[in-house]
């Protein structure tokens, strides 16, 4: 699995599938199924609409940052 896992990492940073392909991937690894994840509420980048954001800790003034177009918002 950890060869798996370090795969999908590398095919990611090539830029070889997508950020949605894998944390697909990577859920279907450990058996969980995404369907689960529909109804929650989730951050979305207004420019791109991905759901792969990464937020600021707390009580820093930062913005949160799309980690597929970089837009911070």
């Amino acid at each position: 699995m950890k060869h798996k896992i370090i795969k999908i990492a590398q095919d990611l940073e090539q830029g070889l599938i997508t950020t949605k392909t894998a944390r697909s991937l990577l859920l279907g690894l450990f058996g969980v199924s995404g369907s689960g994840y529909e109804g929650l509420d989730a951050v979305v980048c207004p420019k791109c609409g991905s759901t792969d954001i990464m937020m600021p800790m707390v009580g820093f003034h930062e913005k949160d940052k799309c980690m597929e177009c970089g837009e911070r918002f």
